[in-house]
């Protein structure tokens, strides 16, 4: 991360604040060590403006963009290095567990190439006036626009209806108390 900023007292009523954030974001795991990457310039400047001679009121405006952080987990999804297959049992007695179904470990989940880095453009304005010392009131319109959220799609799942038995109340198998499919 880079960043700079700086403040300028352009009158003794006005100042204004500027700076410029840029981030290198990298993501890697043990069988890819360029998984997600992003280079991010994310600007922000400020306005803050005393509006009377008393110096009791002041109005701001404030505009940023920030980025989120790279989130662990959507990185390690694309660690293939620890798979394991999925296994299902079914009770079959006490300490006892009688398999149903195994499956290969998979490789469903990847990071699009193209995805972009999730971030959020913000504008701040308010006001602000003292009423008394140590004691002021502010009002301020937040606005705020998210955009390229992240999240995880499973393209090569095949999903499909199993039926299975209900064993019933004591969630045996084969037992007097089965119930319906």
């Amino acid at each position: 991360v880079a960043h700079a900023h700086d403040t300028w007292t352009v009158s003794s009523q006005l100042t204004v604040s500027a700076g410029v954030r840029f981030e290198w974001n990298r993501g890697s795991v043990p069988t890819d060590p360029d998984v997600f990457h992003t280079n991010a310039w994310a600007p922000r400047v400020g306005v803050a403006w005393d509006l009377t001679p008393a110096h009791r009121t002041v109005a701001r405006l404030h505009y940023g963009h920030y980025y989120d952080p790279i989130f662990a987990s959507r990185i390690m999804s694309e660690d293939h290095t620890d798979r394991s297959p999925s296994v299902l049992y079914e009770p079959a007695g006490p300490g006892e567990w009688v398999e149903i179904s195994r499956s290969a470990a998979e490789d469903n989940f990847t990071i699009d190439p193209n995805l972009k880095h999730s971030h959020v453009r913000q504008f701040v304005a308010g006001l602000e006036h003292e009423l008394a010392s140590d004691l002021s009131v502010q009002a301020q319109y937040i606005r705020r626009r998210f955009d390229t959220f992240m999240g995880l799609i499973d393209p090569a799942s095949t999903w499909e209806p199993v039926q299975r038995r209900d064993p019933g109340p004591d969630g045996r198998l084969g037992t007097a108390d089965d119930g319906a499919m």
